[in-house]
């Protein structure tokens, strides 16, 4: 009893002196107690190379032991109460088939070194046992602990998976294994259901299995940050007890909505700029907005009632569309500053609420939006489409406001935004590229902007009534311009570049305040086919209105015009001159080129006599010369077949033909003309007749005259052809004498020079 090592093996060289006792095997627990009893202050045991299977449950009395070695044995696990031997600092194992330690190892402080084969331990797992015993006994300890403490926190173990033994830890409350290398959560931690807290930051996790989510329902911190998840399931819907859920640091981009229903949650950790949905501006904001956020979606999908109301939200939110057949969005009281063209596919939206928001603008595509009936939208000057003061006639203008947008822009191009008080042309009228034709009467629009300019698709421009001073150079842009109405509105002159608008057809611009117009920007507009100019102050028409060659109808009443310049006459399509209320008491001879006039208006001028050139437009049908000077009817107005309207009222001077005929009518007055006009004729039949018969004698003389020379003709001719023939004759004898003069000549040159 008083030895202090004992060595048992069938190896005895070089061993320490074995000790009294027998420690081998033993049958008889008597025996066993007895030889232990006598080995109670060992120090150092020495049992390698047996055949050992186990550690008797005695040796736990041996507690002066501080060393044993039990190396190549078939030890396969170690008792649980081995931690009684508290002197031990070292123990040696090697060559064992051992696979777990007990986590009662981890009390046993005094121990320094435990050597034995690591590489076979499946407990603690081979990241831990493999880094030394120091670890080994730490992560032990940390376990044991745990499992009376029901907390269990495992950072920096550099674990690569959450071990067994701590999943049969299955009355946890707490578990921490942040910060290891863990690429999975296994689904057998569902069967921790006490369990509140799991921190699993800073590894390699993959997925949230849905297992956990269906069972861990205490669970009220979860921290998952710094891993590799991609989605969050939506069966998270499960942990409504939840108040911290941290996810930033892992590639999540899409929160799911059923985390709706986690109304305790205080703390919700994002990648804020990298979400999708819902996006950063919501994200950033505080875990219960989010939450109430993603609720309203969620029971949106039930109810079709989305009520998004007072959330901060600075843009439309996207996660709108996932909700099939919404019927009402509550928008109220956020920062959203416009909403998206794509609004357009809410089309069973009925009602839709806007109020204290601080939109400029609502895109015209909601005119697609059939099924709205009830708008209710912020009133803000600030407002340009649809215009502030479309905005004040309520909810019905509102929306027709915005269906003539829509309607204009995808289908008709026709766009009336007539009556509605607008004070300027909207932005978003001048951007829509279909439009085509635009009416804006009776608005109280004073200027157009320049940029009106790029509406280069333009064919049809109505402005009756609004207030307009001027118009913009930049008008000369509307090329593709045919027909421009701007009457009612104070107008005092045209751009010069407007010559550039020569597809122009039609040009009203009565009722304005124009003295004149551009003589360019006449001479450019070559198809004009109706030009209406009444009610101006107007005193002069340029010559190059004769370059209107096509055109048809010219009204320039209640003007200050004169007179109308000679090349008028070139405009010989006209079919109507108007130029009632004016100063005329004449007209160009010219305009009798002009044969294609049906109507001639000259009332309330200061003609004494119609103009002569009325006698050639024989396909004239009206001609009004009520309240002029005039002094009698030339009868020249019974050649007028087509004439069927005469107006002579007005006219206190006229004295031919009486008044008693002009009071019948224009056919009683046409029949006087005529029977006056046979006795004209018959005034002058005598000189005529003279005349007449002069003519006739002369013509009948030299029609004899004619016959006498015809008849002499005929034997002058044939004397001539005699006549002839003997010259012919004649010449050919000249030409002999000529022949032998020169050779006379010739001869006489030759004897000279001899």
């Amino acid at each position: 009893t008083e030895s202090s090592a004992a060595v048992l093996s069938d190896e005895s060289s070089d061993r320490k002196p074995e000790a009294p006792g027998n420690v081998k095997k033993s049958s008889k627990g008597r025996r066993e107690a007895e030889g232990n009893a006598q080995l109670v202050s060992l120090k150092y045991l020495n049992a390698d190379h047996n055949r050992l299977d186990c550690f008797p449950h005695s040796i736990t009395d041996l507690t002066s032991l501080t060393e044993i070695s039990a190396v190549h044995n078939q030890i396969a696990s170690l008792p649980s109460d081995l931690h009684r031997l508290s002197s031990l600092t070292r123990l040696n194992l090697v060559g064992n088939p051992i696979t777990r330690l007990p986590l009662e190892v981890g009390l046993m402080t005094n121990l320094l070194k435990l050597d034995m084969d690591l590489h076979n331990l499946t407990a603690p797992p081979p990241e831990v046992s493999m880094a030394g015993f120091p670890r080994i006994q730490k992560y032990l300890d940390v376990l044991l602990r745990g499992r009376e403490s029901r907390s269990v926190g495992l950072m920096g173990f550099d674990l690569l998976h959450v071990p067994g033994e701590v999943v049969t830890l299955t009355s946890l409350t707490r578990l921490v294994i942040s910060k290891n290398s863990i690429a999975e959560l296994p689904v057998d931690l569902q069967c921790m259901s006490g369990l509140r807290e799991l921190w699993a930051s800073y590894n390699k996790i993959q997925r949230l299995p849905r297992e956990l989510c269906e069972h861990l329902t205490r669970l009220d911190s979860l921290r998952l940050d710094s891993n590799e998840l991609t989605i969050v399931p939506i069966q998270i819907e499960r942990l409504t007890s939840l108040t911290e859920l941290q996810l930033q640091g892992n590639n999540v981009t899409i929160l799911p909505l059923e985390m709706g229903s986690l109304y305790l949650l205080e703390t919700l950790t994002l990648d804020v700029q990298e979400m999708v949905s819902p996006n950063p501006e919501i994200c950033e904001r505080k875990a219960s907005l989010v939450v109430r956020y993603l609720h309203a979606i969620y029971q949106g999908r039930q109810t079709r009632v989305v009520d998004l109301r007072s959330l901060g939200l600075k843009s439309f939110p996207v996660e709108i569309y996932s909700i099939p057949s919404i019927t009402s969005l509550y928008l109220d009281d956020n920062d959203i500053t416009s909403l998206p063209p794509s609004i357009e596919r809410l089309t069973d939206l009925t009602e839709l609420s806007l109020k204290n928001l601080q939109l400029q603008s609502l895109p015209f595509v909601m005119g697609a939006m059939t099924n709205l009936e009830r708008l209710s939208l912020p009133f803000s000057r600030f407002m340009v489409n649809p215009p502030y003061e479309v905005l004040l006639q309520g909810t019905r203008v509102t929306l027709s406001y915005l269906r003539k947008s829509y309607l204009c822009a995808k289908k008709t191009g026709y766009m009336n935004i007539s009556n509605l008080s607008l004070q300027q042309l909207p932005e978003d009228i001048i951007r829509l590229q279909n439009l085509r034709h635009l009416q804006m009467r009776g608005n109280k629009i004073m200027f157009l902007s320049s940029a009106m300019g790029k509406m280069q698709d333009l064919e049809v421009l109505h402005m009756h009534n609004n207030g307009l001073l001027y118009l913009p150079a930049e008008f000369g842009n509307l090329q593709t311009l045919v027909e421009l109405r701007m009457p009612f509105n104070q107008i005092k002159v045209l751009p010069a570049d407007m010559k550039h608008c020569f597809n122009l057809k039609k040009l009203s611009l009565q009722h304005n305040l124009l003295s004149t117009v551009g003589s360019d920007i006449l001479k450019s507009l070559t198809k004009l086919k109706s030009l209406n100019l009444s009610r101006n102050q107007i005193v002069y028409i340029p010559d190059t209105v004769g370059c209107l060659l096509e055109l048809e109808k010219l009204r320039l009443d209640q003007n200050q015009v004169r007179t109308l310049p000679p090349e008028v006459g070139g405009c010989t399509s006209i079919a109507l001159l108007s130029i009632t209320c004016n100063q005329f008491s004449t007209l160009p001879d010219e305009l009798s080129t002009c044969t294609n006039m049906t109507a001639l208006h000259i009332s309330a001028n200061r003609f004494f006599q119609l103009p002569r050139c009325v006698e050639n437009l024989k396909k004239l049908r009206q001609l009004w010369a009520s309240n002029n000077e005039l002094q009698g009817l030339p009868t020249f107005l019974a050649n007028l077949p087509d004439l069927s309207e005469l107006q002579l009222q007005g006219c206190p001077d006229l004295k031919y033909p009486p008044p008693d005929i002009l009071l019948q009518g224009r056919e009683v007055v046409i029949n006087y003309l005529v029977s006056n006009m046979r006795y004209e004729m018959s005034v002058d039949t005598s000189s005529s007749e003279t005349d007449l018969l002069i003519l006739e004698t002369r013509a009948k003389e030299d029609q004899e005259a004619a016959e006498l020379a015809a008849e002499l003709i005929v034997p002058l001719r044939e004397l001539a052809e005699k006549a002839l023939l003997k010259a012919e004759k004649a010449e050919v004898i000249a030409s002999d004498l000529r022949a032998q003069v020169e050779i006379f000549d010739m001869d006489s040159i030759d004897d000279d020079a001899s």
